[in-house]
């Protein structure tokens, strides 16, 4: 019960800063009086691939060091038309992701594939430029980790449903042309209770382990 209610008051934190540092950012572009005449109402759906940079923030993980991944993203997009500052975003997203971490001199690799969904606020700062944040949920279609030769079907072993908190920045550089960065935290525990799950192939370290994941991409809209 301790660790449950930690969590929720670590997701009540986050939701609550996230909540706040919209708020504030949209009164200064509005006291600013910073109208978007950009062709963001225009922009309805489109594509975008990067490469994702991820690793899991562990829960007494002593000395073990986890080292990033990187991994595949693919998203599609839908954005209501919007001509003002404050608009909406609507994300579904292909991440490969995971991490990797040493033990005894053997590399253990996590590979997981999810499909994730974002719901976003945005505000455009300018006709170049907007913030994004919101919440997003994930689904996990498949987990695998590799030690040397030895390889294990990790999905029966973690939960299936994911969520957090997802903020980030996109730079229109040119009509239709997207880069971008993000960044997205868990709020829930990749692994399942150890009572509830098989024996884990290697039990080195405490799985009570949320996802981190920085995203870099390049994207077109429509």
């Amino acid at each position: 019960m301790g660790n449950k209610t930690t969590n929720h008051m670590y997701m009540k934190q986050y939701l609550l800063i996230i909540i706040a540092a919209t708020i504030n950012i949209a009164a200064i572009a509005q006291n600013a009086g910073m109208q978007s005449n950009d062709n963001s109402g225009k922009r309805k759906l489109g594509i975008k691939i990067g490469v994702n940079f991820s690793t899991a923030h562990v829960k007494n993980a002593g000395d073990l060091k986890l080292n990033a991944r990187q991994g595949l993203m693919v998203s599609g997009f839908f954005s209501p038309s919007n001509r003002g500052i404050i608009g909406y975003r609507s994300e579904i997203v292909y991440s490969r992701q995971g991490f990797q971490y040493a033990t005894n001199n053997n590399t253990t690799i996590v590979s997981n594939n999810y499909l994730l969904f974002p719901q976003l606020t945005t505000i455009n700062i300018s006709r170049f430029f907007q913030l994004q944040a919101g919440g997003q949920a994930g689904y996990l279609l498949s987990a695998n980790s590799k030690n040397g030769a030895n390889h294990f079907d990790m999905k029966e072993m973690m939960n299936r449903i994911d969520y957090g908190a997802v903020g980030g920045v996109e730079i229109y550089p040119y009509e239709g042309l997207i880069l971008g960065g993000r960044y997205a935290m868990s709020f829930g525990n990749i692994y399942k209770q150890p009572e509830a799950s098989p024996p884990i192939p290697d039990n080195s370290f405490d799985f009570k382990a949320r996802n981190g994941v920085i995203s870099i991409f390049l994207g077109y809209s429509f």
